[in-house]
């Protein structure tokens, strides 16, 4: 939705009202499996890769403080994660922006589609922006789930 209003300054309301009468459920739900595979890819980055490396990094052979650690373990997972979804996210926004599907209709067309136009450069474009938002989020997000974790196991004990 956010695409779409961007192209046409309506509200939101608008903008999902228009989206809808044009290309019903379909243009709501455009782009949704490599919006969920993104998102995997994401997740498995703040959950499992970068909590693994937060630990690792603390244990007493790399004499890192816990803060430390976790901005390390966010930045090498961030940066991981980041670089390999965003390929996955380029395509997908460039699928929201075309809810008729002329230019791009499928995920490996796009892809396909970028990379013989474009080259495969394109698919990393705005890399660098997203990369350093995903490692602020991958240290809220670690150190949110460090302290979900440790109440847990206050509450239980």
């Amino acid at each position: 939705m956010t695409i779409q209003q961007q192209k046409t300054n309506a509200t939101l309301v608008d903008t999902g009202r228009g989206v809808f009468k044009q290309h019903g459920l379909r243009g709501l739900y455009r782009a949704v499996i490599p919006t969920a595979i993104r998102e995997a890819l994401y997740t498995c980055g703040y959950l499992g890769l970068g909590p693994v490396l937060a630990d690792h990094l603390s244990k007493p052979s790399f004499g890192q403080s816990d803060f430390m650690a976790t901005l390390t373990g966010s930045i090498i997972a961030g940066t991981i994660a980041t670089t390999f979804s965003h390929p996955i996210d380029t395509a997908k926004t460039r699928m929201q922006t075309d809810l008729s599907r002329r230019v791009y209709p499928t995920l490996v067309s796009t892809l396909q589609k970028i990379v013989m136009e474009e080259g495969s450069s394109a698919l990393f474009k705005g890399l660098l922006p997203r990369c350093l938002r995903t490692i602020g989020a991958f240290v809220v997000m670690i150190n949110l789930r460090q302290a979900v974790l440790d109440y847990k196991a206050t509450a239980t004990a």
